[in-house]
């Protein structure tokens, strides 16, 4: 919490500030939202202490919102009326507050609930936009990879998946409109992070030094996933699966 406490104070939507792999995102928009804060504190804490209160706070305040808007995002993708999407928000938030680990990463300065906010936003628009035929909603979901990205580079296993949904079938159309999402991705991604996203290679050698994203899966590592990712999503999963068999949408 201290490191990202330390990076969040200096990260200014203008500057570098030394979060390679764990992207821009997080810090700098804690760093916004402690400068709307009021300048409170107990009157022996000097004004580097309180600021650094205030950016904790601001660091957990993001946490918490985004795990409420991904419950918001699966009530809203799971049921029609508002009645019931506003029970099934009260639901799923409390099947994930009683989940250590969701629960953990609120109080915890780290961005992987906005992460998977703006993971869950850009699979959601993504599929919108293929089942509406809808091009804005394309695009839109470009803009919240970007976001992701900008939030934690380990979104990057995510990037592949694009090209295998526009293609096949290879068609000049299809391969344009792939292009220009790529471009409204990138275009994104720079504006988001400039200019530290400018420096793709130091996120790449932080990718390359502290994940094993690069080596080659074996049983026990995959075994260890899938039992990793249980613990993480029963609770959650089973609230879900139940209200959506009372409650879901007929079609």
């Amino acid at each position: 919490a201290g490191s990202c406490i330390a990076a969040a104070v200096d990260a200014r939507w203008y500057n570098f500030h030394n979060t390679y792999g764990y992207g821009v995102l997080y810090y700098r928009l804690a760093n916004s939202i402690e400068s709307l804060i009021l300048n409170t504190g107990s009157l022996d804490q000097n004004n580097k202490e309180k600021k650094e209160e205030r950016i904790h706070f601001s660091l957990t305040l993001i946490s918490f919102l985004s795990l409420f808007g991904l419950s918001i995002l699966i009530a809203h993708a799971t049921f029609d009326e508002m009645k019931l999407r506003l029970f099934a928000i009260l639901i799923i938030n409390a099947s994930f507050f009683n989940t250590d680990i969701w629960t953990t990463y609120v109080f915890r300065a780290h961005p992987d609930l906005l992460l998977s906010v703006l993971t869950g936003l850009f699979i959601y628009t993504l599929y919108k936009s293929k089942y509406e035929k809808n091009i804005g909603l394309y695009y839109l979901s470009a803009f919240f990879a970007a976001a992701a990205l900008s939030s934690k580079q380990t979104f990057i296993i995510f990037l592949p998946g694009i090209i295998f949904i526009e293609i096949p079938p290879i068609q000049k159309e299809r391969v344009v409109r792939l292009i220009n999402y790529f471009l409204v991705f990138s275009v994104s991604y720079f504006f988001i992070g400039f200019p530290q996203n400018f420096r793709i290679d130091q996120n790449v050698s932080f990718l390359l030094r502290a994940t094993n994203l690069f080596y080659p899966p074996t049983l026990e590592s995959f075994t260890q996933w899938w039992l990793l990712l249980f613990e993480q999503s029963y609770i959650p999963l089973i609230a879900i699966i139940i209200l959506y068999l009372l409650f879901g949408k007929s079609k």
